[in-house]
């Protein structure tokens, strides 16, 4: 998103948590790091405390014609700007905070307090940016922010040609953990009861065909540690340890050679914006499945590469092993899925911004 704000000579301020990742200068690029000596939930807290006072100062002292919010909460921080008019707020929604409260079993003054800080976002922005049409229908119901407002810029398929891939990484991987007749199931993501692993370890109890499961990724938090307890204590008692292998979180290099490697990308989530796991599994020409969400099915477009429940996910891995003309029917229904999202994201996002 830099690189094509920069590309129009724009001046772009980033308010950010995070370190400025960028180890050469960039003249039109001036990041602001807040909260340097904090750590954890402190960060965070300190960066809703102090950044409407950065926004003020951007949107009316420094001039800021636009600012693009990573989240609907955080649209909320750059409000006494849009309520200048000198500022507009283009707001992108790739998830509901929210949401996840209530996929994590949290709810309460917590949840209530985030819808209001996700609605009062929503409102004061010219522009909800959507990753995915599913995602526009649910602002529309849930927040009543009417169709004009709503822009799609989806996620590219992203380039791989010349990533780096760690493929000797994936070949150890892969020949350490499963024989060589063993499909290979790869899903990635964090540990956390939104991605319902869990299913992934029930299709194990159907599978009649010799196979190896590799997970890679972290618990997020606390709560999240606690269901990889859970999740450790439903493979031991299915007696699976030797079929599954926690690889933790390994960094982008590492998880694309596993991947590329793999038989089948398989994403069990109860609900993803628009996964660049699969994505970046699709553009390695790794075929891919998922459960049948909304989300997935706009994804992916045929229903061939979607399951409901753990045993059709293990019908379909079994046919994909043994009859030729499946295998072949789902690769072909990935590459259409992969054609699909093969589009120019920066030209999509200063289209989007421009209007």
């Amino acid at each position: 998103m830099l690189d094509a704000l920069g590309s129009e000579r724009c001046t772009v301020h980033v308010i950010s948590t995070a370190r400025n990742p960028f180890p050469e200068a960039r003249l039109n690029i001036r990041w602001h790091q807040v909260g340097k000596r904090l750590k954890g939930p402190l960060k965070t807290i300190w960066y809703f405390l102090f950044s409407p006072l950065w926004s003020t100062f951007f949107c009316l002292v420094q001039k800021v014609d636009c600012v693009v919010a990573f989240g609907p909460v955080y649209a909320l921080v750059f409000l006494p700007g849009a309520l200048s008019g000198r500022t507009k707020i283009y707001t992108m929604v790739r998830g509901m905070l929210s949401d996840e409260y209530t996929l994590q079993g949290r709810g309460g003054a917590m949840r209530r307090g985030t819808f209001l800080a996700e609605k009062i976002g929503l409102r004061v922005s010219k522009r909800v940016i959507v990753v995915s049409q599913v995602f526009g229908e649910k602002v529309q119901k849930r927040y009543g922010i009417s169709a004009e407002r709503i822009a799609h810029l989806p996620n590219e398929i992203p380039h791989v040609s010349d990533a780096d891939i760690d493929a000797r990484f994936g070949d150890s991987v892969w020949r350490n953990a499963a024989s060589d007749e063993a499909i290979r199931l790869f899903f990635a993501g964090v540990i956390t009861p939104r991605k319902n692993y869990e299913m992934l370890f029930e299709t194990a109890a159907f599978l009649r065909i010799p196979f190896h499961i590799c997970i890679a990724g972290r618990p997020a938090c606390a709560k999240d540690a606690s269901y990889l307890d859970e999740l450790r204590d439903i493979i031991e008692k299915r007696n699976i340890e030797r079929h599954v292998s926690w690889l933790g979180w390994l960094e982008r290099k590492k998880v694309l050679g596993v991947l590329k490697k793999a038989d089948l990308f398989v994403s069990t989530s109860h609900h993803e914006g628009m996964s660049n796991a699969i994505l970046e599994g699709l553009a390695l020409h790794i075929p891919c499945v998922a459960k049948a969400t909304p989300e997935a099915l706009e994804l992916l477009g045929a229903s061939s590469l979607t399951f409901k429940t753990a045993e059709e996910l293990a019908t379909l891995i079994e046919r994909y092993y043994d009859e030729d003309m499946f295998k072949r029917k789902i690769q072909e229904a990935a590459k259409q899925a992969r054609t699909k999202w093969l589009f120019n994201w920066e030209e999509k996002l200063l289209e989007v911004l421009g209007g």
